[in-house]
């Protein structure tokens, strides 16, 4: 059976400007995997299959054109039929620190591409609940939902994968400038969704500053109203991320793969109980 790297290099060959083209390890997150085509300013990304949680790559690619045409995220050069890879434009170094100006970015985001996406997607539909599926926890999670939504953040098009792996980065001399990549969930959410992956995936004193900012430039501050919408959606987001790494899990083959999603596992959990999520 091919594997996606046998796939994305027999297209590779197929391309006459590619053909023969050595593949320089970039980058590995969960999910997916990172090559720099050697001799191009292009990255190869390989989707892991078996870890997809979406086959919707019509709402990807629109999301992925829009972002690079807002200047949100690099240039896709081409993305497989069948979600297996996709080639996109290098820029400059996957962040290891997540810079305030992300609050932009992602305002940015929320802001310009739902107003590109939203005719062609339909209205703000989401439903976090249905997303679970423990009974007891899907009874909490109605009631997150209902204090998020009362947040004054207003839903918008959501990337709903802010982790390390997703953001790039590039310094120049007017600052740094940042692009997102892997919109393989993008969809229909709340704001608050994509601020509580910030607040659980990267170091809390970065992304509690980022958080600030972004409710700052929404000419918002962290009410009583906004705080309960953030722990809420925190709540969400853990409970969702911890049952996607049991599903993993249980599909995961390789050892490492495995060493990987039980270690995200522990940090959920440990993030769950630090939460007082566990009663």
């Amino acid at each position: 059976m091919n594997t996606s790297l046998d796939l994305a290099k027999q297209w590779l060959n197929q391309q006459s400007e590619f053909k023969g083209t050595n593949l320089v390890p970039f980058a590995a997150g969960t999910a997916n995997t990172l090559y720099q085509l050697e001799g191009h300013d292009l990255l190869l990304r390989l989707h892991n299959q078996q870890l997809s949680m979406t086959d919707d790559c019509a709402r990807e690619y629109a999301t992925f054109a829009e972002s690079a045409q807002l200047g949100l995220a690099p240039k896709l050069v081409h993305l497989d039929e069948h979600h297996r890879f996709s080639i996109i434009e290098r820029f400059g170094r996957s962040a290891s620190v997540l810079p305030i100006e992300a609050a932009e970015t992602l305002l940015r985001f929320h802001q310009q591409v739902t107003e590109s996406l939203a005719p062609r997607f339909g209205g703000a539909t989401f439903d976090y609940p249905s997303l679970l599926l423990d009974p007891d926890r899907q009874r909490k999670a109605k009631i997150w939902q209902q204090r998020m939504l009362q947040s004054r953040l207003r839903p918008c098009w959501c990337h709903y994968d802010l982790g390390p792996g997703n953001w790039l980065v590039q310094a120049k001399s007017s600052g740094l400038t940042l692009r997102l990549i892997d919109f393989e969930y993008s969809n229909w959410g709340h704001p608050w969704w994509d601020l509580a992956c910030l607040l659980c995936e990267w170091p809390m004193n970065e992304a509690d500053a980022i958080v600030s900012r972004y409710l700052q430039l929404n000419q918002l501050t962290m009410t009583d109203r906004e705080q309960q919408a953030r722990g809420a959606a925190v709540s969400l987001y853990l409970a969702v991320s911890l049952q996607w790494c049991d599903g993993a899990l249980a599909q995961a083959k390789s050892k490492t793969q495995q060493q990987l999603l039980q270690t995200r596992r522990r940090h959920y959990q440990k993030l769950w109980t630090g939460n007082g999520l566990d009663h």
